[in-house]
This record gives C-alpha cells, structure tokens and sequence, in this order.
C-alpha cells in the first residue's frame, strides 16, 4: 500500500482489491479498539469513547481481517465497496492528509497525497454497483481538491446509509486458508436520496451551516461542478466557502490561503 500511494492512484486502483480492502479494516477497526480503551471523559469516569458492545457487534469484520495472518481469498467479490479518487496535493505537509468515517455505517475515508480512497466496508459491493452518479467523468478524470474529495465522500457515504437490502457471507475456514462467499439478494433497494438530509451531512464534513449550502428550490452548493456542469478545477492551497447558488449560478465568495 506504502509503494502504491507514492506512486498515485492508478498504482491503487491496480491493486487487488482486497489488499486495500485488507488494509483499510485493519484501520478501521484499530481505531474503534483503541477508543473502547479511552475513557470519553478523561477527569471522571469510567465509560470508554466506544463501548465495548460496539466491537463485539463487529465480530464479522473480525472475521473478513484474519485474512492479515493468513491467505484470503473472495471467490465473489470483496464484501465492500471501494472508490479510487486522484487528489490534488496542498503545499502544507499537514493538509496533505485527512481521514473521515462513519461508525455506524462501517465507512471510512482517506485522503494521502494525491491518493483519496473511501469504503463502505460491508455493503457487499452494493454501493459501488448503483452510485452510478459517482462515474461522472467531469471528477472521474480530475484530481479532487481536499473539499472536493469530503463531498465526494459525503455523496458515498450517503448512499450506503440508503440501502434498504443487505448482503449475506459465508465464511469457509481451514488452518491454511479463509474464504469469504458474499451473498447478494435478487433485488437491491436504496431509499430515495433526500437532498435535507443529505446536505447536513455535507455540512457536517464542511463545517457549515445547513443554511448556507441547502437553499430547496433554488439549488444547493456543490465544489465539485459549476453551472455548466463542468469540473470545478480549484486550487489545493487556498480554502473555499461554498454557499447556495444564486439563480442556479455556483458562487465561491471567499478564498484564503
């Protein structure tokens, strides 16, 4: 993965896709381990960050990361989703990095350098099958400034929590090797993509209010498209405010370095 990530995101997307599968539960779920060791409240108090119960309802996930000790094969796919995204590289060292996830929904999210990849770790693949939106070429082909990749993560995001059907896994297990059989019902459902709802989360990765990027009718903000529809091309040293458009035009009102 080290090799792969210096030399960009066509090496990662060469990748089989369980490595980084592999290596992005390991990730995952050490950190929700070593937060079960943290107190939430370091002055008083016992209660961990994470409870313990937490984990034990991660057993699954346990199970698919034994393939770190041993051979693992997935006959039918891996049980995730991964995307692949080119990202544009800040001059500052500590911009080049950020890491996002979501618990409940087994997400996770990095940005290193000129490589950004997000998983929905046990969607069975789903996510990546019908977030067809995610194809568009206009960020397909671009590198996504640090902004532009939490709204592509939001999107991802997003989309996995509307998924209405899950996927099933056998798991084979000998001394020598593990495989993981995933199972996906005949017919797949998401629930409809609520624009409210989806913008908070946007905001939540923005850190702005709702009511600066949510504006109903007349549109949302979005740092990755303009009014024509083409790639917005921004510049990964500065920092943009993205506000609601005004009569559908893609405003960025603020720039600072």
């Amino acid at each position: 993965m080290q090799s792969a990530i210096k030399s960009g995101p066509n090496a990662v997307g060469k990748l089989p896709p369980a490595i980084v599968y592999m290596w992005l539960s390991k990730i995952f779920y050490g950190i929700l381990y070593r937060e079960n060791l943290l107190r939430a409240d370091r002055k008083k108090g016992r209660r961990p960050i994470v409870p313990k119960k937490a984990l034990e309802e991660l057993r699954l996930h346990h199970d698919f990361m034994q393939g770190i000790r041993r051979s693992l094969e997935f006959p039918f796919g891996i049980p995730g989703s991964i995307f692949v995204f080119g990202t544009s590289v800040p001059d500052r060292v500590e911009e080049q990095f950020d890491f996002l996830d979501n618990h409940a929904n087994l997400s996770i999210a990095l940005r290193m350098g000129s490589v950004g990849i997000v998983c929905c770790l046990q969607d069975g693949g789903m996510t990546k099958g019908f977030h067809d939106h995610l194809k568009r070429s206009y960020y397909r082909k671009n590198r996504l400034h640090p902004m532009q990749f939490r709204e592509a993560t939001a999107e991802v995001f997003y989309k996995s929590m509307l998924l209405e059907t899950n996927a099933f896994y056998t798991v084979v297990e000998t001394p020598e090797k593990m495989q993981v059989a995933t199972h996906l019902p005949s017919a797949i459902a998401f629930s409809d993509w609520d624009w409210l709802l989806y913008c908070k989360i946007l905001g939540h990765y923005w850190n702005q209010p709702i009511d600066e990027i949510y504006g109903g009718e007349i549109g949302r903000a979005s740092s990755l498209k303009g009014e024509d529809g083409k790639f917005l091309k921004l510049d990964p040293n500065l920092l943009y405010k993205m506000v609601v458009p005004d009569k559908w035009k893609a405003t960025l009102p603020d720039q600072s370095s």
